[in-house]
């Protein structure tokens, strides 16, 4: 009787679990939905480096970023099937999408955001290193590893950039002032910011963005991989999910962003070495302008 009143709230415990899904699913969706906005009016206002405006690292996304990677970090429920194995290698990856995706936006915002998106890293690492550990994720145990480690090294480029590129500018500027004619390059990087106006795309250009893109390409291969095993082994073996409809609405929902995102950033990869090359050969212009009255002011007053 015991045992049998045990199965019984059991299964009242897992029945809330579809719905929970489709929270999950809700999360992802509204995820997509920002990376669309963000891609159309960088296109409609020809600003091909995609700046963030929308999906911008802040309390809101994050917070949705918190709700659509819930799987991963799930000890408790039993997830047998080869879509819930998938599912979490899925949330693991979106994240590196995430970062990837808010790059340029990280050095401009404050650092009581970046600090929440690495304390949500290190949760998802350890409790990803803890079902490993208890045998909850037994698929794709490569995978989960190679996605822990590019997210970590994503989050550690943009931490590293993020706190050494105030005083790269700060020293080169002090730099400038002593040696104003030979500190050609700096020249450039100021009178580049003044030509595009816009602090991201100076950001994202003085920081490993072709490293990043990579990065977030990799992260979507190894995904798109594991996908296509999970629906050979799906098809071969299909256990119960307690998630039962709903999985398949996140699993799809989340490699449909994640491929929009990683379009997104190797376009503005591509985009911005285009783009850039055209700033630099006006900047050279107007620079070497700027030197000859420099000159010519200097020789004024020696004379």
């Amino acid at each position: 009787m015991a045992n049998k009143g045990y199965a019984a709230n059991d299964s009242k415990l897992s029945s809330p679990l579809p719905a929970v899904g489709l929270d999950i699913a809700g999360a992802t969706l509204v995820c997509l939905i920002l990376m669309l906005c963000e891609i159309y009016l960088a296109f409609r206002r020809r600003k091909p480096w995609i700046p963030c405006r929308f999906f911008a690292i802040n309390s809101f996304t994050l917070t949705l970023l918190s709700i659509a990677t819930k799987l991963p970090v799930d000890i408790t429920t039993s997830m047998p099937s080869a879509c819930d194995q998938l599912s979490k290698l899925c949330g693991t990856t979106f994240i590196c999408i995430y970062i990837g995706f808010s790059r340029p936006f990280v050095e401009s915002e404050d650092f009581t955001n970046f600090a929440s998106l690495t304390v949500l890293v290190i949760t998802v690492t350890v409790n990803i290193a803890l079902q490993i550990n208890s045998g909850a994720i037994f698929l794709f145990k490569a995978e989960h590893v190679l996605n822990l480690v590019l997210m970590s090294l994503l989050i550690g480029v943009t931490g590293c950039v993020r706190s050494s590129l105030p005083e790269c500018f700060c020293e080169s500027f002090r730099k400038s002032v002593k040696h104003m004619p030979r500190n050609v390059h700096t020249l450039k990087r100021c009178y580049t910011f003044s030509y595009i106006a816009n602090p991201q795309l100076i950001c994202y250009r003085y920081s490993p963005s072709a490293t990043v893109g990579a990065l977030c390409t990799f992260c979507c291969v190894v995904l798109l991989q594991s996908a296509i095993r999970a629906y050979s082994l799906d098809h071969e073996v299909k256990p119960a999910s307690d998630y039962k409809w709903s999985i398949w609405a996140v699993v799809g929902l989340q490699i449909l962003t994640i491929i929009v995102g990683t379009l997104a950033v190797v376009l503005r990869c591509l985009m911005l070495a285009s783009q850039m090359h055209s700033f630099f050969n006006a900047a050279a212009i107007k620079e070497k302008r700027i030197l000859e009255g420099l000159n010519i002011f200097s020789l004024a007053q020696r004379n």
